[in-house]
């Protein structure tokens, strides 16, 4: 979940959300513990229910489109479409560019030196990225998804890369269908 720190601004691919109201963001506990002295005079716990529907007592409708609107002026939505179909994303509005490219590499979990996006026909890098990512703006993406690195050291993935100058993704499938580094590395030897 992205999104703009309410202490100190920041914008990061993961935030927290304050526990009781679920209302806003935090890149961390010491923020969150900064802003409470703020935070609690509006903080509301929210009922649990399907769609939250119910709001306590104190808080109106418009309260709630309030809050809707600061998080939508917080975000872009934009259209993406790879391999997987197409999809809307929310992009957190960032200062840099780069914070931004890297969000959605994160979120199409493809490497950023592996990812190409497209938008009105244009290469989009982490410079230029910020004056192409308006609301309802389409991108395409193409790359070559993250393999993922659930339960493998990671120290094994780096001595395969360094070791055998390969990629990332394939010393992880490499460890992934050997289960040994030394396997690894003959499986690798014998498929280059």
């Amino acid at each position: 979940m992205a999104g703009v720190c309410e202490e100190c601004g920041l914008c990061r691919p993961r935030m927290k959300r304050c526990v009781r109201c679920r209302g806003v963001m935090y890149c961390s506990k010491d923020c969150q513990e900064k802003h409470w002295l703020t935070h609690k005079l509006q903080c509301s716990e929210v009922p649990e229910t399907k769609e939250r529907a119910h709001l306590p007592e104190g808080i109106d409708k418009d309260d709630r489109n309030n809050s809707e609107k600061q998080e939508q002026a917080n975000h872009f939505v934009i259209k993406m479409k790879n391999k997987h179909g197409k999809s809307e994303v929310r992009v957190p509005k960032c200062e840099s560019g780069e914070e931004m490219f890297l969000f959605l590499c994160q979120h199409l979990k493809t490497p950023p030196e592996k990812i190409r996006l497209i938008s009105r026909g244009k290469l989009i890098t982490k410079e230029n990225i910020s004056s192409y990512v308006v609301d309802g703006a389409i991108f395409q993406a193409f790359g070559e998804e993250a393999e993922d690195e659930t339960g493998l050291d990671v120290r094994d993935i780096e001595v395969l890369m360094a070791q055998l100058s390969v990629e990332r993704n394939v010393a992880i499938k490499a460890l992934r269908r050997t289960g040994d580094l030394i396997d690894a590395f003959l499986y690798v030897s014998d498929n280059q």
